[in-house]
């Protein structure tokens, strides 16, 4: 595949081996005289990187998949006009909204502000929750694995695509069950919590596999994601976000199950830790092999160097996990300031510049550490 470098899948593949001896860095850059802006339609609100989602909601609402072929304009025009430095290598972004397996389930996708959400009105009872079966689709299913295909015809031979974010099993069942539902339902009915997500384990699963079979024969064996992390074998970047506000316990004992009967489906795989309240799980987390790599998020005010996730850090390589960065919050010098502190082959960091003179030099500010 043109879009990606036998270098660069070596070096993928040797972070996620743990054999890398340098940390992977990546920059992408806006090529001069790129205005994808002026692709974008008035529905698409502006921002090309949700015209895939609101595309896909609008084919869903009207029957017109015109909405999904403009959608697709301005993503090639994206993909065309990026450059790309280090271990950094074009990828299509099918966004869809983190967690859109529960609306494959419930036909509720609605965009607010700048996001789509999937939380129902209403919840749903569990009763029909346990009955759901592979196979399950519905008319908002459909309309988003046609716009998949659509992209697998435009962009096979040229770029590889992610996989869809179908979000983490505990995230559907809060959008199934509205959140604050969900966590009453882990004191109060925790076996009906378990049944739930074991249930939605398999619908969930029949889901990514219908997804793959889409994605594989233009991804000519690679496989990637929103985090653009690469590999030569399939990964899903798993999530818990409810996970953050969940005792140990009670983690342990009702979500970690079907968490990591996720994680060994895979060779290795990737968790997408997200702030803090997470962190307390990493040793669960970790004791499951197939888990090789955390993509980290910190709070929203707060920078990737702040001394405050230095434990965080320091907890991830003691375990034996690599750390991902899409992108950073902070001055670069703080971030080689990160690579010096800390074992610099543990990190891999994605960052974005306005123009090749600036991501070259942001590229050589690293050549002390490759």
């Amino acid at each position: 595949m043109p879009a990606v470098s036998p270098e660069i899948r070596a070096q993928f593949k040797h972070f996620w081996d743990g054999t890398n001896t340098a940390p992977l860095i990546g920059v992408s850059y806006g090529k001069r005289g790129a205005d994808s802006a002026r692709l974008l339609k008035p529905w698409m609100g502006g921002d090309a990187g949700w015209a895939y989602a609101r595309a896909v909601i609008r084919a869903h609402e009207t029957g017109d998949f015109t909405a999904v072929t403009d959608a697709l304009d301005v993503m090639e025009d994206e993909f065309d006009n990026r450059g790309h430095l280090g271990c950094s290598y074009g990828t299509v972004n099918l966004n869809t909204g983190a967690g859109c397996a529960a609306a494959f389930i419930t036909q509720y996708a609605r965009f607010y502000s700048d996001t789509v959400w999937f939380e129902l009105n209403e919840p749903w009872l569990y009763d029909d929750i346990i009955a759901l079966r592979p196979g399950v689709t519905s008319a908002y299913a459909e309309t988003t694995f046609k716009a998949v295909d659509m992209a697998a015809a435009r962009f096979k031979g040229k770029a590889p695509l992610t996989t869809l974010d179908l979000g983490g099993l505990a995230d559907v069942l809060s959008s199934l069950r509205r959140t604050e539902g969900f966590f009453y339902d882990l004191a109060d009915r925790p076996e009906e919590a378990k049944a739930g997500l074991i249930a939605l384990r398999a619908v969930w699963k029949a889901f990514h596999d219908r997804m793959a079979a889409a994605i594989q024969p233009v991804n000519e064996g690679l496989h990637t994601s929103w985090t653009r992390v690469l590999s030569d074998t399939p990964y899903y970047p798993s999530q818990c976000d409810a996970c953050a506000m969940v005792s140990p316990a009670m983690f342990d004992d009702v979500i970690w199950p079907t968490l990591s009967d996720e994680f060994s489906a895979y060779e290795k795989t990737l968790y997408h830790l997200d702030g803090t309240g997470e962190a307390v799980h990493l040793d669960t987390m970790c004791s499951n092999p197939s888990l090789r790599v955390i993509q980290w998020v910190p709070e929203p005010t707060v920078g990737h160097a702040d001394p405050q996730y230095f434990p965080i850090y320091e907890k991830i390589i003691a375990l034996g996990r690599r750390i991902v960065f899409n992108g950073f919050r902070g001055e670069i010098r703080e971030l080689t300031g990160l690579l010096t502190r800390f074992p610099k082959e543990a990190f891999c960091v994605f960052l974005d510049a306005p123009d090749y003179d600036e991501a070259s030099r942001l590229m050589d500010t690293f050549d002390i550490f490759l």
